[in-house]
């Protein structure tokens, strides 16, 4: 069967951006009423549904499945695995179908080139899908396990249906930004410890440095007095070794005396 933007349903959240419409069935005034009856608030409820609806007063028939991909497990920036949800608008013998087959994989395959590519983005950069692709289901149908939600919708006008996608994006982002805020306190916070630890490690080196300068120059200080006194007892002892003023002079004079009394018995001289 083929499935394009006439008559795929796709919702999913990205990296940043909350969960939006990235391919809506053209036409269909009731889009946000008919995924909030089928698939509703509760994203981790992973599963199938059909059911019909009356849009303009026809009967149509749908498949829905949410599911995540099974080969790459994305998650956002809170760190929740991002599931993907499905509503292809089809034709009762073709929801008969679907309804035994695990068909959300093979749908997965289809999209997640355009997915991963606006995944990334932020919210006022991320458009719309143009999808367009075949999707050939293989095995036969096994015994159906879905659940029917069938949803009498009457049409909205496009500005009410805008408005609930509006106050969904906005509940949906205003989370996500709680998240954020609180991944950046806890990085905050580890920020602060690192600089009071840094500046612990700074006071006490400094204070260490102080202490062993003042080591340094007690040291140097205590040289220098005893290097003063060994100066004075130095001095001391060569005055005494030399005697002092008076015993010098005395000896000065004894010996002129001697020399005298020497003169006087040898004339001859």
């Amino acid at each position: 069967m083929n499935v394009n933007s006439t008559n795929f349903m796709w919702l999913t959240r990205g990296k940043s951006w909350g969960f939006r419409f990235l391919s809506e069935p053209s036409g269909l005034s009731s889009a946000m009423k008919i995924y909030k009856s089928v698939l509703g608030p509760d994203e981790e409820r992973i599963g199938y549904w059909k059911g019909n609806f009356i849009e303009n007063n026809i009967r149509k028939y749908y498949a829905a499945c949410r599911c995540y991909d099974e080969k790459n497990e994305i998650t956002d920036e809170a760190g929740r695995r991002i599931p993907h949800e499905f509503l292809i608008i089809c034709t009762e013998d073709e929801q008969k179908y679907l309804s035994g087959l695990q068909w959300g994989p093979a749908v997965m395959e289809k999209i997640r080139e355009d997915y991963e590519k606006r995944y990334p983005l932020e919210y006022t950069e991320v458009k719309k899908c143009e999808v367009d692709f075949e999707l050939v289901l293989s095995g036969m149908p096994q015994e159906d396990a879905c659940m029917e939600v069938n949803v009498p919708c009457d049409a909205e006008t496009s500005a009410d249906h805008r408005a609930e996608v509006d106050a969904d994006k906005t509940h949906t982002d205003s989370s996500l930004e709680i998240a954020r805020c609180k991944e950046k306190s806890k990085e905050d916070f580890f920020w602060l410890l690192f600089f009071l630890f840094v500046g612990c490690i700074v006071v006490v080196t400094c204070l260490c440095r102080r202490d062993e300068q003042k080591t340094c120059c007690n040291q140097n200080e205590d040289k220098i007095v005893s290097g003063q006194t060994d100066d004075v007892n130095t001095a001391s002892r060569e005055i005494d070794h030399a005697g002092s003023p008076d015993s010098v002079v005395a000896g000065a004079d004894e010996n002129m005396l001697q020399e005298e009394d020497g003169s006087s018995r040898n004339p001859n001289r």
